[in-house]
């Protein structure tokens, strides 16, 4: 009866062994139906905490449209964006969904077409400045202007830096930037207006202080970004690229980052 006992178990086991990787190979393709993409917390385009998966705000919502139409499940998480880079570049995430397209990250990334575009201004505090304007790099000598680590800005804005025209001072994000300009630690910053308004979502009691400058000084277009680890990226960007085409037909698109009527 012993031995007995002992030879059902053996075999129990051995057909458990068998089974694992089975087993295996469905829960990877289980996984692997789903996307994951990373990026910063910027209310209301991401809502939810640093270190966690986003619950809702306008790039969600997007998201979600465009794999939506594709079948498939996304999911986002919410990170300081250069280590969202690093993420991506690491192959630990599926992509970023908006940034600016540029030669340093077409080592690792994958573009989409065009999703949204955006401008960038200058803002500043009237008590200071005044009725600031300007017409060229000139106009801001003397003046510290802020920026954010990681952030791509225009290339005659960074030319102007590089040449030693422009003083400039990093911040780690948009939040830290704008701060500083309220407690009048940098005179200026520059800003996408889709940052300044997740700011300002967070900090209506700033909105009085704080002015943009016109003319802008750049526009660019912000793009969804595979990762080249994907050995399906090239593919999956032509059915995205196809997706956000329908979806700027047939309206989706303005109305998730709210420019219906522009």
């Amino acid at each position: 009866m012993h031995h007995r006992l002992l030879f059902c178990l053996r075999c129990a086991l051995v057909c458990l062994v068998m089974l694992v990787p089975c087993l295996w190979p469905m829960q990877c393709c289980a996984a692997d139906d789903g996307l994951v993409f990373a990026t910063e917390r910027m209310p209301p385009l991401t809502l939810g905490e640093l270190g966690r998966e986003a619950h809702g705000g306008m790039i969600q919502n997007m998201l979600r449209e465009v794999f939506g139409r594709l079948g498939r499940e996304v999911r986002l998480e919410l990170m300081p964006f250069a280590r969202a880079l690093r993420t991506v570049k690491a192959g630990q995430a599926d992509g970023v969904p908006l940034l600016i397209r540029t030669p340093e990250r077409e080592s690792f990334l994958v573009y989409t077409d065009e999703v949204v575009r955006d401008r960038e201004c200058f803002y500043y505090r009237p008590d200071r400045l005044g009725d600031f304007t300007w017409d060229g790099y000139g106009d801001l000598e003397g003046l510290m202007v802020g920026l954010v680590h990681g952030y791509e800005y225009t290339r005659p804005f960074m030319t102007a830096v590089d040449q030693g025209q422009v003083s400039v001072e990093y911040a780690p994000d948009s939040e830290a930037n704008l701060r500083k300009l309220v407690a009048g630690r940098v005179d200026i910053v520059l800003e996408g207006d889709f940052q300044f308004m997740a700011v300002m979502e967070n900090h209506p009691e700033w909105r009085g202080d704080i002015r943009r400058a016109l003319p802008e000084v750049g526009a660019y277009a912000w793009h969804m970004g595979l990762s080249r680890s994907r050995p399906d990226a090239a593919g999956l960007v032509r059915d995205i690229n196809r997706v956000l085409r329908d979806m700027r037909e047939d309206g989706t698109m303005d109305r998730i980052f709210g420019r219906e009527g522009e």
